[in-house]
């Protein structure tokens, strides 16, 4: 992140380096298991991906959505059965470009990115 022409960390990050941690490399990142976010103990921090942070947001029912909310193609607002997901995921992974699968599904290359990132599903 970069502030004023200067580049900031936030502190848990630099926590976690101080202790002997290597910052994880993109899609993850570090979690807080105990939800504080200004929380830098690096015991109350664990790798994960986003949608593992937002799973664990719903789970412990800190998310603004409302109980029974539907992920995946059970959602009703849901462009990808989950099937054509895994599929794209697949396609992407055997060096497929995200801007030819996107073309393809009718999505915009962020939103493939997105997927094949697993910061969405």
């Amino acid at each position: 992140m970069s502030v004023g022409g200067r580049t900031v960390e936030y502190v848990h990050r630099v926590s976690w380096l101080l202790h002997g941690n290597d910052l994880p490399p993109w899609p993850a990142i570090l979690m807080h298991t105990c939800d504080v976010r200004a929380c830098c103990n690096p015991a109350h921090l664990r790798v994960g991906t986003i949608a593992d942070n937002w799973r664990d947001c719903i789970d412990k029912g800190r998310s603004a959505k409302p109980p029974g909310f539907s992920v995946g193609q059970r959602n009703s607002r849901a462009r990808l059965a989950d099937v054509e997901v895994a599929d794209l995921r697949r396609r992407f992974k055997t060096g497929e470009r995200q801007r030819v699968l996107a073309a393809e599904y009718g999505l915009t290359e962020k939103y493939v990115s997105r997927l094949c990132s697993g910061a969405r599903r």
